[in-house]
């Protein structure tokens, strides 16, 4: 097979194992020159092992039989720089990224699944419970019963990744673009009393109510006669805000002493989401 510009098959030479590895740039391949048929003439310039041109599908000469592959530094010297270059220039180099990460803080309680009716409690207070569990008791002067009215914790926060870029070089310019995209979620729930905090003390047992002669805060208590209460229903909000960016650039060497950077870019932090409230 013979291709404008490049030399006849039986001319090139195989690569030889045991040549220093020349990773000149991250493009996985690279193809050069008008071809005819199935065959081109195939340059790999990753993990490059051997340093003259070959064809696809030839073997590596020296017994170890790996796949021959074809650094950019010999096809400068095998081919005409022409070819080289163009198939430098008709290369892309193409990148992506996806990227997810979750933290949560999650703590819950024992008791879950508990009914206050048990306690005497009427049917409409269960209807108000917004987590069926053991309710918070302080009876005044005595040892609490239940847990911590805010011991329950349901924090979520996630954040979806995706970034890609691509580069190419024409000439002195080495053309570079892309973007990226980020959600981050924030899921927030920390109820406070969720099955009612109720309190005691001995006023309603006193002899009389203006008075501070006896009482008692248990007897108080088996009476049903609270000092005080209360019970909260928490929202559970979950957000979510959107991240936009997106950059061109372009690194133009004007000479070998002098290289400009150029570029733009634009970035977006979009308005909150509510996707759950």
């Amino acid at each position: 097979m013979s291709v404008a510009g490049v030399p006849p098959t039986d001319q090139i030479r195989p690569g030889r194992a045991g040549e220093p590895r020349r990773d000149l740039l991250d493009y996985r391949r690279i193809a050069v020159g008008i071809v005819e048929g199935e065959e081109r003439p195939v340059a790999r310039a990753r993990g490059v092992g051997a340093a003259e041109p070959c064809l696809r599908g030839e073997r590596r000469a020296g017994g170890n039989g790996a796949p021959c592959h074809t650094s950019l530094a010999s096809m400068s010297k095998w081919w005409p720089p022409t070819i080289a270059k163009d198939a430098i220039e008709a290369a892309m180099r193409i990148h992506g990224n996806l990227g997810y990460a979750y933290a949560a803080n999650p703590r819950d309680i024992n008791s879950r699944g508990f009914d206050v009716t048990s306690l005497g409690f009427p049917a409409a207070l269960k209807q108000q419970v917004q987590i069926p569990m053991f309710p918070r008791i302080e009876p005044a002067g005595y040892t609490s019963l239940g847990g911590n009215a805010t011991w329950i914790i349901g924090n979520k926060f996630e954040t979806y990744t995706g970034t890609g870029d691509a580069t190419r070089l024409v000439g002195s310019h080495s053309f570079k673009t892309g973007g990226v995209y980020r959600s981050n979620r924030v899921s927030n729930f920390r109820p406070n009393s969720p099955a009612g905090l109720f309190s005691f003390n001995e006023t309603w047992t006193r002899d009389s109510y203006n008075g501070n002669r006896g009482g008692n805060t248990i007897a108080s208590m088996l009476l049903g006669l609270m000092s005080g209460g209360r019970i909260q229903y928490e929202p559970q909000p979950a957000l979510q805000v959107p991240y936009v960016g997106a950059y061109f650039q372009d690194d133009w060497r004007v000479n070998q002493r002098l290289t400009l950077n150029l570029g733009l870019r634009w970035d977006s932090d979009c308005r909150f989401w509510i996707c759950r409230s």
